[in-house]
C-alpha cells in the first residue's frame, strides 16, 4: 500500500557513476515522501541498495545497442504496468560518454611533475587587493584579454548561482578575481570552448582540478585540438551544494549586489572574512565562523561527496599551471614587499613555463614547491569526510534551509584559537611576527 507516496521507478543499465549516483540520490529522498524501485542491469548488487529501496529488478540488459534490448524494452515495460510508477526516472542511455570523460574516474591521465614552483604578487596593489591572495590570476588573464583572446573562469552570478563564463574584455576581468567556496556550473560552457579552439581563438581556463581534468578529458573525447588551449587549477578545499549557498544568502542577507568570500580586512591580506555588499557598502562577518554556511565549509560538512575521495590532491597537477595561497610565505618575508599577500605558483608544463617567464608586473623567488606541498593539506591529501556530513544534507534536502541546527555542524574553536583569530583580525603581520618571536624567546 502506497499511504499516498509518490512512486519512482528508477531504470539503469551502467554500473558504475551512475550507480553511485543512484544510491547517493536514493539516500537523501525522504522515505516518508516517495516509494523507490529500481530496475537495473546485472551488474548491479542488491546489497548495495539495502534500506534504500523498496523493491529491487534485474533484468538482462547489455551496454551496446542490440537485439536484447527488444527483450529488455519488454520487460521494463511490464514492470512499469506492474508497479504503475508516478516518476519513470532513466538514469542512463548507455552511451558510456559520462564514464569516458568523468574526471574521477580518469583523474591520472593529465597529471604532470611540477618543473618548478614559485612564490609570487602582483606588482599592482590594485590587482592584489581584488584577489584572495597574490593576483597571478588576473595577470595571466590580462595577457590573454590584451591580445583579444578569451578567458573561461566562475563569476558569481545575479541569482547566487556560480557560473563558469567566457569573457573576452578587461572590464569583465573582475568578476572572476577571487575564491568562490561554491561548486560552479559548468552548463554550455565545454562547447563554447570547443567551438573557440575550433575557430583558432587562444582560451585561457581556470577551475578546480577536475573541472581541469573533465575538459581536457572532454576534449579528446571531441577531437579537439588544444594548442591553444592553456589551463590553470586552483588548490581546492572541496566546494559544498550550490542548493545550501543559494538558500543560506536568500534566508539570511536577501538581496545583495556582490559577495566575497575573502573579503580584505584592514588587518590582514590573506584573510577570511566574508563580505556580502549591499548598497555600496559590505557587511562584513569575522570571524567567518559566526557565517552558518562559512562555519559549514570550515568544518568540511557540506562539501560535495566526490571531494572526500578527491584524486587531484596531490603534488602532480593537471593545469599547466597550478595557483593558490602560500602557506609557507614566512620563508620569504625577506624578499619581498611588507604585509604583501603571496600566491603559490606551479609551473608544470612547457606551455605553463613559457606563459609564466613572460609575465609582467610580478613579483617572484624561487619557491620549495615540496615543502609547500608537505603543509598545504590540499596538496597531499583529500579533506576528511566529518561523521556528520549525511544528517546535514538529509536535513537540507528533507526540511529545506534552517539555522535551528547551525550549532550542531558548525566548527567548535577552542580558547586558543579564538584568541588566536581575534589578534589575527585586529593587528598588522608585522606586530603578529614580533608576538612571535617574543613568545619563542621565552620558551627558551
Amino acid at each position: 500500500m502506497r499511504k499516498n507516496k509518490i512512486r519512482i521507478l528508477h531504470v539503469a543499465q551502467a554500473a558504475g557513476g551512475v550507480d553511485r549516483y543512484i544510491r547517493m540520490l536514493l539516500k537523501y529522498l525522504d522515505k516518508e515522501k516517495f516509494e523507490n524501485i529500481l530496475v537495473c542491469s546485472q551488474d548491479f548488487h542488491e546489497e548495495d541498495y539495502k534500506g534504500l529501496l523498496d523493491s529491487f529488478e534485474q533484468i538482462e540488459m547489455t551496454r551496446a545497442i542490440g537485439r536484447t534490448d527488444l527483450k529488455a524494452i519488454k520487460k521494463v515495460r511490464a514492470l512499469i504496468k506492474k508497479y504503475n510508477p508516478d516518476i519513470v526516472y532513466k538514469g542512463c542511455i548507455e552511451c558510456g560518454l559520462c564514464i569516458k570523460s568523468c574526471p574521477a574516474l580518469n583523474s591520472g591521465e593529465f597529471k604532470n611533475k611540477t618543473l618548478v614552483g614559485y612564490a609570487a604578487t602582483s606588482q599592482d596593489i590594485t590587482t592584489s587587493e581584488n584577489s584572495s591572495s597574490g593576483g597571478i590570476f588576473a595577470l595571466i588573464a590580462r595577457e590573454f584579454l590584451r591580445n583579444n583572446s578569451w578567458v573561461i573562469g566562475a563569476k558569481m552570478e545575479s541569482d547566487y548561482c556560480l557560473k563558469h563564463v567566457a569573457i573576452n574584455h578587461i572590464e569583465e576581468l573582475e568578476g572572476l578575481q577571487g575564491s568562490k567556496y561554491v561548486q560552479s556550473n559548468m552548463d554550455g560552457i565545454i562547447d563554447k570552448i570547443s567551438e573557440l579552439l575550433s575557430n583558432g581563438s587562444q582560451v585561457l581556463f581556470s577551475g578546480t582540478p577536475c573541472q581541469v581534468s573533465g575538459l581536457k578529458k572532454a576534449m579528446k573525447i571531441k577531437g579537439i585540438d588544444v594548442k591553444n588551449l592553456v589551463t590553470i587549477d586552483i588548490v581546492c578545499h572541496g566546494v559544498p551544494s550550490p542548493k545550501f549557498f543559494r538558500e543560506h544568502v536568500k534566508f539570511k542577507y536577501g538581496k545583495v549586489s556582490n559577495i566575497k568570500f575573502r573579503h580584505r580586512t584592514k588587518h590582514e591580506l590573506n584573510g577570511y572574512a566574508l563580505g556580502f555588499q549591499k548598497s555600496g557598502n559590505y557587511k562584513i562577518i569575522q570571524p567567518t565562523n559566526r557565517d552558518f554556511y562559512y562555519a559549514c565549509f570550515s568544518s568540511q560538512v557540506s562539501l560535495r561527496e566526490s571531494c572526500y575521495n578527491c584524486a587531484y590532491t596531490t603534488a602532480n597537477r593537471v593545469g599547466d599551471i597550478t595557483l593558490g595561497d602560500l602557506s609557507t610565505h614566512r620563508l620569504y618575508d625577506s624578499y619581498f614587499k611588507k604585509d604583501r599577500a603571496l600566491s603559490i605558483v606551479g609551473v608544470n608544463t612547457e606551455r605553463g613555463k613559457h606563459l609564466f617567464g613572460n609575465l609582467k608586473n610580478v613579483d617572484f623567488i624561487k619557491a620549495d614547491y615540496l615543502k609547500e606541498c608537505s603543509v598545504n593539506a590540499q596538496m597531499n591529501h583529500p579533506t576528511a569526510r566529518p561523521d556528520e556530513r549525511d544528517n546535514f544534507y538529509i536535513a537540507l534536502f528533507q526540511n529545506g534551509y534552517s539555522e535551528k541546527n547551525a550549532d550542531e555542524y558548525k566548527y567548535r574553536y577552542s580558547f586558543k584559537e579564538n584568541v588566536k583569530n581575534w589578534i589575527t583580525l585586529n593587528t598588522t603581520p608585522s606586530f603578529r611576527n614580533k608576538l612571535k618571536k617574543l613568545l619563542k624567546s621565552n620558551e627558551n
